[in-house]
């Protein structure tokens, strides 16, 4: 059987989305699972994009609460410092306009805490951080985008894994098609060091969505569960992967460096230590290994293979 499916917005005819599914018909019940999943999955990132595009037409005077929060979007995708201001500062409209707004809480979690932990670790974007955190997981207990990135900030400022991981496991049950939901429940595995599931929730994250612009989680959580256990050839192509979804995100690309370093490629690593030192202009490793967010003992093994490539303290 072949299968078209299309989305078409009705007001003006625009075509959004469109892709072609094939199976076999004796395995109908499995291909209709297939398509449900994969429709879901690539739809979500689809619609969202389409969705920033119309509130980017929209007159300054005419936004709403949810056109702020569609403009901040594109810019929290970016994870830079300097992005992460300009999220923050449509985010706060967002929640001027609605404050029990329970998405615009949990990306503003996650822009104070991109701040902190790569912008100077500042107690008040700590403190910020949380409490839009806690604010998206008391708030959005049935919508698993503010649950899993309540979750993901959570985890990454307190190491509070169990009851990350719970509000995670949530977020699936509500929507087992979320690619955002499995990525950044690789990201807190990854650190809880349960490898295994941190794997098969980044494969299932890239499986639902390939173009998603929030799959840098997935490929950095791979590309560190690699590094973590000596699968060095495996973390340089996850890393590189990575880099291509996020090119301004630094700490896939000091990933990159300790790939190649560990595989003693010290060319290699000089050369991609180069493009993080372009991406990042006075990135240090002290400020790196500051981060925190794994045992010191892995942090430490990274500092050491960054050194190997020749950046600055």
């Amino acid at each position: 059987m072949r299968i078209t499916a299309q989305l078409i917005e009705g007001r003006d005819a625009t075509h959004i989305w469109a892709d072609r599914f094939e199976g076999a018909a004796e395995d109908i019940f499995d291909l209709q699972d297939q398509l449900t999943e994969r429709i879901v999955g690539t739809l979500e990132p689809t619609i969202r994009q389409a969705e920033i595009e119309r509130a980017r037409r929209k007159r300054p005077g005419s936004l709403d609460a949810y056109d702020f929060f569609l403009r901040a979007l594109p810019h929290t995708y970016a994870n830079t410092p300097a992005e992460s201001d300009e999220a923050l500062r449509l985010l706060r409209e967002a929640l001027r306009l609605d404050p029990d707004y329970a998405c615009a809480h949990g990306y503003a979690a996650w822009g104070y805490e991109q701040r902190f932990l790569r912008g100077g670790f500042h107690p008040e974007d700590r403190a910020a951080a949380l409490r839009h955190a806690h604010a998206a997981l008391a708030t959005g207990r049935d919508d698993p985008q503010a649950l899993c990135l309540g979750a993901f900030v959570h985890a990454t400022i307190t190491h509070g894994y169990e009851r990350s991981i719970n509000a995670l496991d949530r977020a699936l049950m509500l929507d087992g098609n979320s690619s955002l939901a499995y990525g950044l429940s690789a990201m807190v595995h990854m650190f809880n060091e349960t490898y295994d599931r941190s794997r098969d929730h980044a494969f299932k994250a890239l499986r639902l969505s390939p173009l998603d612009p929030m799959n840098y989680h997935s490929y950095l959580a791979l590309a560190w569960v690699s590094l973590f256990t000596s699968q060095f050839e495996e973390a340089v192509k996850y890393s590189a992967l990575g880099i291509q979804v996020n090119p301004g995100f630094s700490i896939l690309h000091a990933s990159l460096v300790a790939s190649y370093a560990n595989l003693d490629r010290l060319e290699a690593a000089r050369a991609a230590a180069g493009r993080l030192l372009q991406v990042a202009p006075g990135w240090t490793i002290g400020e790196f290994v500051r981060m925190d967010v794994v045992r010191p003992q892995l942090m430490n093994g990274l500092a050491l293979a960054l050194r190997k490539a020749g950046l600055p303290e």
